[in-house]
């Protein structure tokens, strides 16, 4: 992308990197926190209009990262592939966490009776396979674009034999 205002980067390499971790810890740390924001909201009874708007910006925020991270071939910045066991388990916290904030947020001071858990076990079990879903498209559109990155630099160092 080109600079419109011609402003060149004056930066060297170690106060880039310091920058792109400043900026990491900053788009994680307010999606953390806009994430205990809606909760906060939701389980305090708080009517929806009143949070959406960060609702709407955590969303945005996600798709903004899954896009961008699946865009440029990267799952995460651990070491950890993407596999139907991992999905698994991250859809199991995510169905988990979901029954016990349905739970709290409409039971209140009796959660223990059983008339709350089934609308929460059903939550969490749509909840797992959604979640589940998703994080499978997700690792086969990783391992899709990460073929074809992987790839590119082949093509070019072919174009370049080809020209000479």
């Amino acid at each position: 992308m080109k600079n419109p205002f011609h402003i060149q980067n004056k930066l060297d390499e170690m106060q880039t990197q310091k920058l792109l971790t400043i900026s990491d810890r900053g788009f994680w740390g307010t999606w953390t926190a806009l994430l205990i924001a809606v909760i906060a909201q939701a389980v305090a009874d708080v009517p929806p209009e009143q949070y959406m708007a960060e609702g709407i910006i955590l969303m945005l925020m996600c798709v903004y990262g899954l896009e961008e991270y699946l865009r440029n071939g990267i799952w995460t910045s651990f070491d950890v592939k993407p596999n139907a066991r991992t999905n698994a388990l991250w859809s199991a916290l995510a169905g988990a966490g979901l029954t016990v904030f349905t739970l709290v947020r409409n039971s209140r001071q009796d959660w223990w009776q059983w008339s709350y858990w089934p609308g929460a076990v059903v939550g969490g079990v749509f909840t797992f396979g959604l979640t589940f879903a998703v994080l499978q498209a997700g690792a086969w559109l990783y391992y899709k674009r990460r073929e074809a990155l992987d790839q590119e630099p082949e093509e070019q160092e072919e174009d370049k034999t080809t020209k000479n």
